[in-house]
């Protein structure tokens, strides 16, 4: 009987442990390469939150509009590192109303912080995403022109259907089919930019303008969120981040991609439903940051129908591929588009057919209801006979509500 040698077996060890070596080495190399590709397909460009960390020189361009052809008529807005004003543009004979955004002071850090956002506005070119008119970069101080949204941003036209005014009144609250239209042309903005491979980081209410006709717009992509909002930042060492619309991924990782937009989107959705209540309200930053990656949502408002709650749960899920695309929020939504959303949109005119995760789009997502219940819901919503304002006491009893939609507005 032939008996193995010491030297042979060990020989066979050697061989068998590098052959098992190898093929562990090749299993992590085809993880890498598969975790690599599904990262960059789910990673875009990111909207830079600092930029004025990053050593560059503006060159003026097509963009520049000379400074003698803008006129500023007041202030309308100020945060804590610029101003905005509405104005005149005076082009081609022509004047054109428009917002002047500027550094409060002749920082080259600011002004380049304002130019970068500048720069970024220059790619978009969509009807739900605040429109770039111009920039005066030539001395101080820096402007840029964009297009003048009358009724200011979407959180303070909000907070105006909440709080009594001297008169004993307050504006009508937002009906379902007011909250459906402005979060279809919030998703149709966002569409856009996940289609321009970027990456907002800070969708939030603030960061939504709101047109004299209320259509509501994506904006913040630089100053704009100082502007328009000092009060959700926490400060690290990589800048001021918004913890309260923050996806757990990107609490936990740092990681912000499309998908944690989508986090933001369900947030901003609660914000309309409580017609911007602060989220987390009574949560330090660090509570916040705790409850979200251990896998908190926040709960339904008073009064908010399930359906509306199923869309913000759906945005919610903990996984991040598990969310639904921005396109894929704009299809369920469609039946309470405005009547000329299909000619103005992007998505009826950008190319944004897709799939996600080899599911089809057009099939019922997680709850999310069907086109059926919508029509329904809308149709219903719309045919109400809603007071154009709240009466004193209607308006305590819905402020005692926590701040919520009246149910007499929302439930037929």
């Amino acid at each position: 009987m032939y008996s193995i040698s010491s030297t042979e077996l060990m020989l066979i060890v050697l061989i068998i442990g590098t052959v098992l070596c190898a093929v562990i080495i090749l299993i992590i190399i085809a993880i890498r390469c598969y975790y690599k590709k599904r990262l960059a397909s789910m990673t875009l460009y990111f909207i830079p939150s600092e930029p004025e960390s990053i050593s560059w020189e503006y060159e003026p361009d097509e963009w520049e509009v000379p400074r003698h052809e803008i006129d500023i008529i007041k202030p309308i807005a100020r945060g804590s590192f610029g101003r905005v004003y509405s104005g005149n543009w005076t082009h081609n004979n022509k004047i054109i109303h428009c917002a002047l955004k500027a550094a409060d002071t002749h920082s080259d850090a600011l002004n380049r912080k304002l130019l970068s956002e500048a720069n970024i506005m220059k790619d978009f070119c969509a009807t739900h995403v605040v429109r770039l008119y111009g920039v005066v970069s030539q001395n101080d101080p820096v402007f840029i022109l964009t297009e003048y949204m009358e009724q200011g941003d979407l959180k303070s036209f909000l907070r105006l259907h909440c709080l009594e005014h001297d008169d004993g009144f307050c504006f009508a609250a937002p009906t379902l089919t007011d909250i459906l239209r402005m979060a279809i042309e919030i998703a149709d903005g966002m569409a856009y930019l996940t289609f321009k491979k970027y990456v907002h980081r800070d969708l939030s209410a603030s960061n939504c303008l709101v047109s004299a006709n209320n259509v509501v717009k994506v904006g913040g992509f630089g100053l704009a969120r100082d502007v328009y909002q000092t009060e959700y930042y926490k400060e690290n060492s990589t800048g001021m981040m918004p913890i309260r619309w923050m996806a757990p991924e990107s609490l936990h990782t740092g990681l912000f991609t499309c998908f944690s937009d989508v986090w933001s989107f369900g947030v901003v959705l609660w914000e309309i439903a409580t017609l911007g209540t602060h989220p987390y309200t009574d949560e330090n930053d660090k509570d916040v940051i705790s409850y979200v990656t251990g896998g908190g949502i926040m709960e339904k408002p008073d009064g908010c129908p399930d359906m509306l709650y199923d869309f913000m749960k759906l945005c919610w899920c903990f996984k991040a591929s598990d969310r639904p695309t921005f396109n894929e929020l704009v299809r369920r939504l469609l039946p309470c588009a405005r009547a000329d959303f299909e000619q103005l949109s992007f998505y009826h005119n950008g190319l944004l057919s897709e799939t996600v995760n080899n599911r089809e789009v057009d099939a019922p997502i997680n709850g999310i209801p069907n086109k059926n219940i919508l029509i329904k819901e809308c149709n219903e919503t719309e045919h109400r006979n809603v007071p154009k304002i709240l009466t004193n006491q209607e308006n305590v009893d819905h402020v005692l509500r926590g701040s919520s939609l009246p149910l007499e507005q929302i439930i037929p």
